[in-house]
């Protein structure tokens, strides 16, 4: 979903920030060094109103961001919870997370497969006999998006479906079979292609090996131990979301955003007048994405998970270690890799941003965490726009790490 918009948009994430001496050059782009000097002077003021003009930018009606630097933590609000209401958004806001929940479910592999119950080297045919070429596909390729399965949500009935009822109800294994009518999009390990099918295929495996269901799979695995009491994946038949939470907006239909298909221009041309308005989509029913983006969230837990992950409070030295050193580039650039259900962006100091985003229908997530300088960035706003995806996690990034400056 959006993901070649989101590609472009990502590797020019960390190229511009605040102005930097001219003893930065593209070497220590690249390089690993490291300190807190190296980081922009952060001023608050500025921070807030650059995340101000970036959530409007995308036509949202507000956000929420949680910024973490060494200078200290910055909480951040925008806008109203909805059309029509008073209310800012607020940290502790129910929303939904999307494909952040691709994280959660590779932490909850990696830790079956620490405690040898699956080898990411095992192929899916040992665990599900009707995925194509399942022979062929290791575990590791489902979590690093590398499979060539057809992903489900550019199917046009999953949207079209969402668009016709909102509360309709996906099971996964419908989702897996409307995936399976279409031939694969390349051999397996051929190259990177960003598939939903991967990740719920995974979540059926985890149910198989722990013996319940992904929602009690993921809470006794990652939420409860961390204390993340806001955090949960819906019970299949769940279409709305715990209070407090914002509503969550989409401009155009369900069927064309999931297939990263352009807004009409006429409407395109109504929204930058001001004309159009979005539909309110808060309770479309997260099943349509199961195991892919279904869970719900606040921001102040996804602080807690992200910093989590990254410093591998969930899994054991050798899989943490696994787990940063598994991603590779997805384009011609450097700049963005993914790995093992992560993205990794270096930043301008040369270090990682270690993450995820998720476009859901009604909200657009930003999730990182930078070990080596101890920045976290997680905001969301309450639309999930066909363009500018990136921009308040980039006017926040932008906050944060100095420009690039080349020697000519």
């Amino acid at each position: 979903m959006l993901l070649r918009l989101l590609v472009l948009s990502l590797l020019a994430v960390t190229l511009y920030g605040c102005r930097t001496n001219e003893m930065a050059t593209t070497a220590s782009f690249y390089s690993v060094q490291s300190s807190e000097s190296q980081l922009c002077q952060i001023n608050r003021h500025s921070m807030q109103a650059a995340f101000d003009a970036s959530v409007l930018s995308t036509g949202a009606i507000g956000g929420v961001a949680i910024v973490k630097t060494p200078q200290g933590t910055f909480k951040l609000q925008t806008g109203m919870r909805g059309k029509g209401q008073v209310d800012p958004p607020t940290t502790d806001d129910y929303f939904r997370v999307g494909s952040v929940t691709k994280t959660m479910v590779a932490t909850a592999i990696l830790q079956l497969a620490q405690e040898q119950k699956i080898q990411l080297s095992d192929f899916v045919s040992h665990y599900r006999s009707d995925v194509p070429n399942g022979d062929k596909i290791t575990i590791e390729q489902l979590l690093s998006m590398r499979s060539g399965l057809f992903s489900f949500s550019n199917a046009p009935e999953v949207g079209l479906s969402i668009d016709r009822d909102p509360s309709t109800i996906w099971t996964p294994e419908q989702l897996l079979s409307t995936a399976f009518q279409h031939a694969p999009t390349s051999e397996p390990g051929l190259k990177f292609d960003y598939s939903n099918t991967n990740t719920v295929i995974l979540g059926t495996i985890i149910e198989k090996l722990d013996g319940k269901s992904l929602s009690q799979a993921l809470k006794d695995r990652l939420f409860i131990p961390l204390g993340m009491n806001h955090t949960l994946y819906p019970e299949i038949d769940v279409n709305t979301l715990p209070n407090p939470h914002s509503q969550g907006y989409l401009y155009g239909a369900a069927a064309g955003f999931l297939r990263d298909a352009p807004l009409p221009a006429s409407l395109q041309a109504d929204i930058k007048a001001g004309i159009a308005r979005p539909a309110n989509v808060t309770n479309t029913n997260p099943s349509w994405t199961g195991a892919a983006g279904a869970v719900i969230s606040t921001a102040e837990d996804l602080a807690i998970w992200v910093e989590a992950l990254v410093t591998g409070k969930l899994l054991n030295a050798e899989y943490h270690q696994k787990w940063l050193n598994s991603s590779t580039p997805i384009s011609n650039s450097p700049v963005i890799g993914y790995g093992m259900g992560h993205f990794a962006i270096t930043t301008s100091v040369g270090s990682k941003l270690y993450g995820h985003f998720g476009l859901t229908p009604g909200f657009n997530t930003w999730m990182f965490h930078d070990p080596i300088n101890q920045v976290t960035i997680v905001s969301w706003a309450n639309l999930c726009p066909n363009s500018g995806t990136n921009a308040f996690f980039k006017a926040l990034s932008t906050q944060i790490y100095p420009a690039i400056s080349v020697k000519r």
